[in-house]
């Protein structure tokens, strides 16, 4: 070596794995640039970001996250209606109108409006469309035979709040550690990008 200079292994083993990452660059270069221009179109387009929305509560259904937004709406709005004296079926499609986000959504509530047309009672109409869990509907159907509906959708509005939270808490648990990795590797790319020219620099002095 002219100056005496010999790189460590590790130095190497880093140098090498730069060069493999350059050959590679390319690639991440355009995909970046892809992820950044849709990103830039879904807040450039409101339009866009509502089809992805619904594409995507079509899509999960009832397991997703909207249906349990849209429960949460459905509960309080009617737990309102009811207790401002407004008659069952108005409650009702004053509920389905303000909490609905999804096709599939609409088409429930049609189907528990028309059970309820039929079966005059709201539990069994909750209960049959499936826009209520089994659990909730049992509560109100006693509720309503012990004059107190009004009490029990105010605490079917809090459970079904209280849930959502817990799905948003657990949502937020899984994107924090994904934020921290994405994080460490930035910084980590960073890094080798300042490091590997002076490698290149000491193994061409070597």
């Amino acid at each position: 070596h002219q100056l005496g200079l010999e790189l460590p292994t590790f130095a190497i083993v880093l140098r090498n794995i730069g060069a493999s990452l350059i050959e590679i660059s390319l690639f991440f270069a355009i995909l970046a640039g892809v992820l950044l221009a849709f990103i830039v179109l879904l807040l450039v387009s409101p339009k866009l970001r509502v089809k992805i929305a619904r594409a995507y509560r079509n899509l999960r259904g009832e397991h997703g996250l909207p249906a349990k937004i849209a429960l949460a709406r459905f509960s309080n709005a009617l737990a309102m209606a009811v207790r401002s004296g407004l008659p069952i079926s108005e409650g009702y499609k004053l509920a389905a109108a303000l909490s609905v986000n999804s096709t599939w959504l609409e088409n429930k509530y049609r189907l528990g409006n028309a059970f309820l047309m039929e079966v005059k009672s709201l539990a069994e109409a909750l209960n049959a469309a499936a826009i209520f869990p089994a659990t909730y509907s049992r509560m109100l159907s006693l509720g309503v035979k012990s004059g107190s509906a009004d009490t029990v959708l105010s605490e079917i509005a809090r459970r079904s709040e209280a849930n959502l939270n817990e799905t948003l808490d657990a949502l937020l648990g899984k994107i924090e550690p994904t934020l921290v990795i994405l994080t460490s590797l930035i910084v980590g790319a960073v890094l080798l990008s300042v490091m590997l020219p002076l490698l290149n620099i000491m193994s061409v002095l070597g």
